[in-house]
């Protein structure tokens, strides 16, 4: 039952936002030569002004420009990272805030290496934005996303180039998270669930940098870090020994439990330092045997590999010290694993396989500094495809936690988006885009190049995708296979966008909705708001006023199946008590659902109406783990009855508002009969009810 995997635990109000884009489309929104383009600007601000509705108390950005993947296959070189957190201030522009940091961060840096800049950095671009409420953390730089645990570090790193073969380079090595949900706990050993408390102090010794943030994301980019190593020995020993030679938590802190006066017992990164040379030694002369033909590195070669790096290994005076005797093949096998395999979007998989709470989150690294990981469960996140190369295939991806965001930008000439993907958030799904020079690099293994179209032929670079699903099945770790996103499934599964309104929303691109535009920077958004009022509800009452609209369907609709009710009710039993009407939502929109349901009570009495909390309702609808009982309340699971007849109308101002879309979720398990309101008819909620504009009732 996909509707009862991940329940949201509360309402965790914070929004991803980001590109990645071709160097051809970074090249054309360039206007003066600056380093990140101003037409990448203005349309990342154009997002983020429909993203900060879900918090814009402070946010963040990451941009990677530069390098070419055909030269310098994923090493970083020539990439600038530029990392900026801003807090807004009263009344303030949340997108002037973060790009006026990001300007000044590359004036400071140019003017420290004028040569390197004279020119803006070729090549592709990715920024990677988050907005954000203080919700899990207050509002302060240090809790503000994006989030890195560590902070770079020049570290040797092996890649694999088709033609040139395998070549140890140094590499900038940092690792950016950005994330909106619940992290709650992750699971390092096969029996042990951390909380994320304790997992930061895991996470201090383990890395070997203390993080001082106590919001829950930071841990992500923690866990994320150690998880991501591929091409990485020294971050591939480190993994092995701490997730497959060590077996509890508390091992790293003298098996006292984790608290900050812990003493801590891990080896220290010269030991770690030491045994990974000895790996990379014998990598390098395993690799340098076989040129210039590089060696695949199957499971044959990873057996041989391991069957001789176990005996240099064993020479080493401090192992005996750490690694118990005969678990010398367990580290150099995971570490193996590890460097072979443990990429971003594996390491994504294995992060959420074994966590606990709702994830909408990106990842990147300045190891891949063209490609970045999108991954959603129990939270949002859908990416629009768009700058239409020659060759017919899109030139940037942007992705957004609210859908509505793309429906604003289809109109946007620069942009261009045609087709919007959702992550499937029920089951949870991640997805990695990066950018692939089609004469260079060979293509990802499971990976296919992003078209549109079946016939859009591929040019001098493209967009290259690889996604899994992760299904309904709790299957072993070891046993896992995720369902793969093919080509043609990704193009069935696409929304298509149109440039002009198409139905009659609430909202039909009026006046107001144009002024609201053109006010995007204004210096007070709050008068702003206040002063474009009296035109929003005037397209409002001129909506309402068509009877051919679909507010007034819905509407009609809605209260046929009250009437129904009201003529049903007679012959129920005296004493049932079913629900005739339940209107559900929280703050705001919870307020205008009670305020609904006493004025229609006062109308028509014999009418049953019901406002609850989403989260209540969560609480009376959901069984099985995690389920939380209202206690003290007038409804319980005893006497809360929604039956096949019951109305149930779901309020939710963004449509994406957690609680209330699971909510729906599961009373679409019990009645048909369910409405939303909300701000758009693209929406999550209007998704999980199961009804898109224009179909049938």
């Amino acid at each position: 039952q996909p509707v009862t995997l991940h329940r949201p635990a509360a309402a965790r109000m914070c929004g991803n936002w980001g590109l990645l884009c071709l160097a051809e489309f970074a090249a054309q929104a360039r206007r003066r030569g600056e380093a990140f383009p101003e037409g990448l600007e203005a349309l990342l601000r154009d997002v983020l002004a429909v993203v900060e509705m879900r918090g814009a108390q402070a946010g963040g950005l990451l941009a990677m420009m530069g390098g070419s993947c055909s030269e310098v296959p994923r090493s970083g070189a020539g990439v600038e990272a530029v990392r900026v957190r801003a807090m807004k201030p009263k009344r303030g522009n949340l997108g002037r805030e973060i790009f006026g940091s990001l300007r000044r961060s590359l004036r400071a840096r140019a003017a420290l290496r004028p040569r390197l800049w004279c020119r803006p950095p070729p090549g592709a671009v990715l920024a990677q934005g988050h907005s954000r409420f203080g919700t899990s953390s207050a509002p302060a730089v240090l809790e503000t996303h994006p989030h890195q645990w560590s902070p770079p570090a020049g570290l040797p790193v092996w890649f694999r180039d088709p033609e040139a073969g395998w070549a140890r380079r140094a590499a900038t090595v940092s690792l950016t998270v950005t994330h909106n949900g619940d992290f709650d706990a992750w699971r390092p050993y096969r029996d042990t669930m951390v909380g994320v408390g304790d997992l930061g102090l895991w996470l201090d010794r383990v890395l070997g940098v203390r993080h001082g943030a106590l919001g829950d994301s930071p841990k992500i980019a923690g866990v994320l870090e150690l998880l991501a190593c591929q091409g990485n020995w020294l971050h591939a020993v480190r993994l092995a020994y701490h997730l497959h030679v060590a077996c509890h938590v508390e091992q790293a802190s003298g098996w006292m439990p984790l608290g900050e006066d812990g003493p801590p017992t891990v080896p220290d990164r010269a030991t770690l330092r030491a045994w990974a040379g000895v790996l990379d030694a014998h990598f390098a002369r395993t690799v340098g045997a076989r040129s210039p033909r590089p060696p695949v590195l199957d499971d044959d070669w990873l057996d041989l590999f391991v069957k001789e790096a176990v005996e240099n290994l064993r020479q080493h005076p401090n192992l005996q010290r750490w690694v118990p005797k005969g678990r010398t093949e367990v580290l150099v096998r995971a570490a193996a694993l590890a460097f072979r395999d443990s990429d971003l979007v594996a390491s994504c998989a294995t992060f959420l396989r074994r966590a606990e709470g709702t994830f909408g989150m990106t990842v990147s690294s300045t190891v891949y500094p063209q490609t970045v990981v999108l991954a959603a469960r129990g939270q949002p996140m859908s990416v629009g495809f768009g700058g239409v190369s020659p060759s017919g295939a899109p030139s940037v991806a942007i992705w957004s936690s609210e859908p509505a965001t793309f429906q604003a930008l289809a109109g946007n000439a620069q942009a261009g988006v045609q087709a919007r993907l959702d992550l499937d958030d029920c089951v949870g799904e991640v997805l990695q885009l990066s950018v692939r020079q089609t004469g260079g690099q060979g293509a990802a293994e499971n990976g296919f190049v992003v078209q549109l179209r079946e016939d859009s032929a591929e040019g001098a670079a493209c967009l290259e995708a690889i996604g899994l699903c992760f299904g309904t099945a709790e299957d072993a770790e070891g046993s896992w296979a995720p369902k793969l996103l093919t080509a043609e499934l990704f193009r069935s599964r696409l929304v298509w966008l149109a440039s002009g309104p198409t139905d009659r929303d609430a909202a039909p691109g009026g006046p107001a909705a144009a002024a609201g535009k053109r006010g995007l920077l204004a210096r007070d958004v709050v008068a702003r708001d206040l002063a474009q009022l009296p035109a929003v509800l005037h397209d409002i009452d001129l909506c309402w006023s068509d009877p051919q609209s679909l507010n007034r369907a819905s509407a009609d609709h809605f209260a046929e199946l009250l009437l129904q009710r009201l003529q049903a009710k007679a012959t129920l039993a005296p004493h049932s008590r079913e629900v005739d009407l339940l209107v559900i939502g929280i703050e705001n929109s919870l307020w205008l659902a009670q305020q609904f349901c006493a004025d229609l009570s006062l109308m028509f009495p014999g009418i049953d109406a019901v406002a609850l909390s989403s989260n209540v309702a969560l609480g009376l609808l959901q069984s099985g783990p995690g389920q939380v009982h209202p206690f003290n309340f007038v409804y319980s699971s005893s006497n809360f009855r929604v039956s096949s007849g019951t109305v149930a109308l779901v309020v939710s101002h963004s449509g994406t508002t957690y609680p209330t879309v699971w909510a729906a979720r599961l009373l679409r398990a019990h009645t048909s009969h369910v409405f939303s309101l909300a701000s758009s008819f693209d929406c999550l909620l209007t998704v999980s009810i199961g009804q898109a504009p224009g179909q049938p009732f």
